[in-house]
């Protein structure tokens, strides 16, 4: 197994985790990233002078205690607890919806907390489409008023004419939570790396046995030339077998920067998101992540649109049913022009995964990958 090397095929998160447990192992592996630096839609960078994350901001969090030693291992993490406000009517209020914001926003309804945490049971959090779905009409408004002042705009935004082919799933992602806890997440372990995600994936792929390639791009042809390896794919396999098809679809952002002062812009959270006004889905406020600098804060303001391969990059992919069947077309295609070749990753996999989550698929993959070529259990 020493001699053999392994191509990855991406440096963000999940393929920089598949190349250390790889390697960790014994396997050579090669990296090719098409990008000019490691890191995927983690990465950080520079903007007007100003440090940020460049696809958005990246909250790790997890319930997983290997996956939080995992991370431990490539570099040092303070504790951030994600909160996040919502603008309705113009005022800004707790996101996930939680008994403050039922204080805030639903004096109208004839909702009582109690009522919401009898509701919500033992596990003490619920979903807007339970809500929905509910028997009690008394809750029923309140999905249609969570639905429509939380979700629907938002949604609209974020998916364009994707919206009515959702799965439940989006909708669900956002709990609705029983108690007073306006955490954004409620893992055990949250945090944000004190040097950057790009410092821990560097750190991730610094390893003698790895060796990366940036500015590489991976194409067709390459199936080929590689046929005798090993492949890890965490790209969009639409785009690698039929670049001249239409292939899956997405949606995509674009971002409009700005630096003003904390009394000119009175944003008090790192997320604020605007459902129902404006173009923009959220504006992100980076000095609560890196602080302000002579008092001026950066602002990034988030667009979504249709992505197109002439312009954007592919940032969500659109979860239904006939995406799903599309791509397990594609993947069926891929696996009969190389032998060896796994695919994973949020574009591997067309799917949408936080942070903990592509860590854990990158180490499945990893150990299937070991158990095929020992012929038995691996340990990781």
């Amino acid at each position: 197994m020493k001699d053999e090397t392994v191509i990855v095929v991406g440096a963000g998160l999940t393929g920089a985790t598949v190349a250390r447990e790889l390697a960790d192992s014994g396997l050579r592996i090669e990296v090719f990233e098409g990008d000019d630096d490691v890191g995927g839609n983690c990465r950080e960078g520079k903007i007007l002078g100003r440090q940020l994350h460049l696809h958005g901001p990246h909250l790790f969090h997890t319930n997983d205690q290997k996956i939080w030693e995992f991370v431990q291992r490539f570099g040092s993490w303070r504790r951030y607890e994600h909160r996040v406000v919502t603008e309705v009517d113009q005022r800004l209020v707790p996101l996930p919806f939680n008994l403050k914001t039922l204080e805030k926003t639903a004096m109208g309804l004839d909702i009582s907390e109690q009522d919401l945490i009898d509701f919500c049971g033992p596990g003490g959090k619920t979903t807007v489409l339970r809500l929905l779905n509910a028997v009690d009409s008394r809750m029923q408004a309140l999905g249609s008023f969570i639905f429509k002042n939380f979700f629907e705009g938002y949604s609209k935004k974020q998916w364009g004419n994707h919206f009515d082919m959702l799965d439940d799933s989006v909708l669900s992602r956002v709990p609705i939570r029983a108690s007073f806890d306006d955490r954004y997440f409620d893992d055990v372990f949250q945090a944000l790396p004190v040097e950057g995600y790009s410092s821990v994936i560097k750190s991730m792929l610094d390893h003698p046995e790895i060796s990366t390639m940036t500015a590489r791009f991976f194409s067709k042809a390459d199936l080929s030339n590689y046929a005798q390896h090993t492949i890890v794919f965490t790209g969009a396999v639409d785009e690698l077998i039929a670049p001249e098809e239409e292939g899956l679809p997405y949606r995509s952002l674009s971002f409009r920067y700005v630096i003003k002062s904390e009394s000119e812009h009175g944003l008090t959270h790192l997320q604020t998101n605007f459902p129902n006004r404006h173009e923009y889905t959220r504006i992100s406020n980076y000095s609560h992540v890196y602080g302000s600098e002579d008092g001026l804060d950066l602002l990034v303001y988030e667009y979504p649109s249709e992505y197109s391969k002439k312009d954007g990059a592919r940032y969500y992919p659109i979860p239904s049913k006939p995406n799903a069947l599309l791509h397990q077309d594609f993947l069926k295609r891929l696996s009969r022009l190389h032998p060896d070749i796994w695919v994973a990753g949020r574009l591997g996999d067309y799917k949408y995964y936080n942070m903990d989550q592509a860590i854990a698929r990158g180490r499945k993959l990893a150990k299937d990958i070991l158990e095929r070529k020992a012929g038995g259990a691996a340990e990781l």
